[in-house]
């Protein structure tokens, strides 16, 4: 029994001196990380501290009411009907335009073509005044000369270079109305084709 107490004593020393050792490295490497932890601090950058000062200007505004503020979807909506509308407006707007262009040609095709149209018809009717002048100058030499039979035995032969005369102008003239008129069709089926139907009111 009398051994055992030294060495009780002894471990109850041990025990003390490794106590004592413990405590002072632990408190060293307390103390080592409360300067770092300062050091670390410092090289951070400032923290914001908010007050009730910062929060004042926000909630002096009014709130809207729920009644009266839109909602997110109420916006939307508003903002896909606004684009409709405004849609809805370019569409008619391009629409009108082009209708208007579209007159606006159609007239200046009519006008191009009634006026080629009224030309050729101008030309065919001198054509024809002139045939019937002629057709009738004619028959009154004609009529003239067979009238007196004095004037066939004398005249004979102016007669007949006379009468040679008309019918190869009265021919030709024939001729020049038949190819005109003609023309007037072609130029009829052409205007057609293009579109210019009012070309012939």
């Amino acid at each position: 029994m009398k051994k055992f107490v030294p060495l009780a004593l002894f471990a109850l020393a041990a025990t003390v001196c490794i106590s004592a050792q413990q405590q002072s490295q632990s408190t060293e490497s307390l103390g080592d990380v409360a300067r770092k932890q300062r050091a670390a601090d410092q090289k951070a950058p400032a923290k914001k501290v908010w007050t009730d000062d910062d929060f004042a200007s926000t909630s002096s505004a009014p709130a809207a009411s729920p009644e009266t503020a839109p909602t997110g979807a109420a916006t939307k909506d508003a903002d896909k009907s606004a684009d409709k509308s405004s849609d809805k407006a370019t569409v008619a707007a391009d629409s009108k335009e082009k209708k208007q262009d579209s007159v606006a040609d159609n007239e200046k095709l009519n006008t191009e073509w009634k006026e080629k149209l009224d030309a050729e018809k101008a030309k065919i009717a001198d054509l024809q005044r002139e045939y019937d002048l002629t057709d009738r100058e004619y028959k009154l030499s004609l009529t003239s000369y067979y009238a007196d039979a004095g004037n066939r035995l004398r005249d004979q032969k102016d007669f007949t270079d006379k009468e040679t005369t008309y019918r190869g102008k009265l021919g030709t003239l024939k001729q020049q109305i038949s190819d005109e008129q003609a023309k007037l069709g072609d130029l009829q089926d052409q205007a057609h084709k293009a579109g210019a139907d009012k070309a012939f009111d």
